[in-house]
């Protein structure tokens, strides 16, 4: 991954932003150019020159924005308002968007409508969420900070839940697991039924790109797959440990169970 996160007052000098948007673009495939939104740096004019820049240079967006619980803040309904604008073709993706869980609800239904008729993702980071958001030493805190995965996800907006600060002076707990994500996102937004309703929140790399890729476990699709010999789709996912790893259908990774590789008897081959 190659994501230039950088303030957005850096933006405002418009020379900066299509030097560093030049440089990003030269780094080859895949990169990104990004930039950290918030409160206390908002400057509509600078989100211009970052989008417009990611344009000139046919870039796709990283932003961490909104992490907060500040219903004032702007940065998701800038972006909105921006990539109309400038009719953005590339897609924008917005981390954490915590914002959200704390503007009435009316007005943030509103914005995730307006959030559904772009290319935008959004990103929710449970771990670090849960322990920044409404954090107050000697307090407990009262809200999750979480952001309105389960809205958004209804009105079609891609969402994925991922790790971001890991065991750092922001946060020094987790890990870059996607499971462990999707394991606390599932208690703390209370989704129902994780296995078939939201696996693809932790799998669906293509939601960061421009299209959506071709779907997973199709007829002649490589065999690339993560097993977990000991979990279930109830309580998946839990007992998410140990894990097969297979590369075109080859083992790379664990040992696969006995009773997967002996050979099936003749009543089995029968029924």
């Amino acid at each position: 991954e190659r994501v230039n996160l950088s303030p957005l007052t850096l933006y405002a000098d418009r020379d900066w932003a299509w030097r560093t948007a030049r440089d990003v673009a030269a780094s080859g495939p895949g990169a990104r150019l990004g930039g950290f939104v918030h409160s206390t740096n908002w400057d509509p004019q600078a989100l211009t020159y970052l989008l417009q820049a990611a344009q000139a240079f046919d870039l796709d967006v990283d932003l961490h924005c909104d992490e907060e619980l500040n219903a004032g803040a702007q940065g998701l309904a800038g972006v909105v308002a921006t990539m109309t604008g400038l009719g953005f073709e590339g897609r924008v993706v917005c981390g954490h968007v915590c914002a959200l869980a704390a503007k009435p609800e009316a007005e943030a239904f509103a914005l995730l409508d307006a959030v559904a008729r772009l290319a935008i993702t959004l990103v929710a980071l449970p771990v670090t969420n849960l322990l920044l958001q409404d954090a107050t030493a000697g307090r407990t805190p009262r809200q999750r900070g979480l952001t309105l995965v389960k809205e958004a996800r209804e009105r079609g907006i891609p969402v994925l839940l991922a790790s971001d600060n890991v065991q750092d002076p922001f946060c020094p707990v987790g890990g870059y697991d996607p499971l462990e994500a999707l394991l606390l996102g599932a208690a703390v937004a209370q989704l129902g039924q994780p296995f078939d309703a939201w696996s693809d929140a932790v799998c669906r790399a293509d939601w960061l790109g421009r299209a959506p890729g071709a779907l997973p476990l199709t007829p002649g699709a490589p065999a690339d797959l993560v097993l977990l010999p000991e979990a279930d789709a109830w309580g998946f996912p839990s007992r998410s440990q140990p894990r097969l790893v297979l590369r075109a259908g080859v083992p790379v990774r664990g040992t696969p169970p006995a009773a997967w590789l002996r050979a099936p008897s003749p009543e089995e081959l029968a029924a």
